[in-house]
């Protein structure tokens, strides 16, 4: 798959409509469910059958769906239904690097030669754990790869990718930039972090995640495994094949080629007790927190795997991300401010030109929810 312009996409978004938010009270006393369950409604259509969202404040939280989850059967989309949540896996994965750093087990300056020695990766001595993190190592996205990623995946999506497949994509390409010149949003380096997950811990990332985040905070619908396989209840997953010209229901896809980037499943319901536990202090320290949702420069809006927006004149901070991947589109939110949290997913996501149907209804949710927020008295 190219890869995905969603995160430049929902910037400009999400900068447009922040301001609504900004206005907002902090912790309503109640949720207006009424207002928010009319506004998934009123986004569900051809390009996005099915729709997922929770909205939250420490205390209180709405959970709510609509539309259809399977379009052969007809069944209904309900709020406790898995989906892929795409590249809003690769905060999970930041968030466990930035534990082992707590830990003392890595360090920002490591190089990538050290952490994973005779990769034969471009530029290896030099890219450190913060360039991969803050996306400026400069390594060549793998997914980018039309023919060794893209043409051998499409031809068989439910056969796995392994590490050497990744790594032996990224040495067939020059890197993009010389480490540090540039911030490029790149796949690949949560790729590698996960590989450096594991070698650190003598663990799966699959373990390793389950043990310190999921079971503890109660995600018990939360995974990331390499294939990104759901677990019922599910809601189906649809993409335009640009190559079969037909919607196809991909949930049995295997999504190894994308594992620390993108393959993680989750629920609404698990993301925002998600949002709890970091904002509650409980998955790293307060200054560990405080770098990650610090931009990195060259980056304007990117911090250690979470995009950032700072609005100073309006008093409000939004930390997030955003997911796209065959058969899903999401966005995880957390107005910190303001005091409430987010999170909505479509189970389609098309691609050769078709993915701006999917923007789009992300454009009217984004724009929906602020206004709905801003009113709450």
């Amino acid at each position: 798959m190219p890869k995905s312009t969603i995160i430049i996409y929902a910037a400009t978004v999400l900068a447009f409509h922040i301001a609504l938010l900004a206005a907002a009270p902090a912790r309503c006393e109640t949720l207006p469910g009424e207002k928010f369950q009319k506004l998934i409604e009123s986004a569900v259509c051809e390009y996005a059958p099915g729709v997922i969202m929770a909205v939250a404040t420490s205390q209180e939280i709405w959970l709510g769906a609509a539309g259809t989850a399977d379009v052969k059967t007809g069944e209904k989309m309900d709020p406790g239904m898995q989906l892929r949540i795409a590249s809003v896996t690769k905060q999970f994965t930041a968030f466990l690097i930035m534990q082992l750093v707590d830990e003392g087990k890595l360090v920002l300056d490591d190089t990538l030669e050290k952490l994973l020695p005779g990769t034969g990766i471009a530029n290896a001595k030099k890219i450190t754990l913060r360039m991969l993190l803050d996306h400026t190592s400069g390594i060549f996205d793998h997914e980018s790869d039309e023919n060794r990623y893209w043409a051998r995946f499409i031809a068989a999506p439910e056969k796995g990718f392994e590490n050497a497949d990744i790594i032996n994509i990224v040495k067939k390409n020059k890197p993009d930039f010389s480490p540090g010149e540039k911030y490029s949003y790149c796949n690949t380096n949560y790729y590698l972090l996960g590989m450096i997950a594991e070698k650190m811990t003598g663990k799966t990332v699959a373990e390793e995640m389950e043990r310190r985040f999921f079971k503890p905070f109660g995600m018990n619908r939360t995974a990331v495994t390499r294939e990104g396989k759901l677990t019922p209840p599910a809601s189906g997953h649809y993409y335009f094949s640009t190559l079969t010209k037909a919607i196809d229901e991909v949930s049995r896809w295997n999504m190894s080629w994308d594992w620390t980037a993108g393959s993680g499943v989750s629920t609404a319901g698990d993301m925002i007790k998600w949002s709890r536990a970091i904002f509650g202090g409980k998955v790293v320290k307060p200054e560990t927190l405080a770098a990650m949702t610090t931009a990195v420069p060259p980056s304007k809006n990117y911090g250690l795997g979470l995009t950032l927006i700072n609005k100073a004149g309006f008093g409000s901070r939004c930390v997030w991300h955003s997911g796209a991947n065959h058969g899903s589109t999401c966005m995880w939110l957390n107005f910190i401010d303001e005091g409430y949290y987010a999170f909505f997913i479509l189970n389609r996501f098309d691609e050769g030109g078709g993915e701006k149907n999917q923007f789009k209804i992300l454009d009217g949710l984004l724009k929906g929810l602020g206004g709905i927020l801003k009113d709450i008295k």
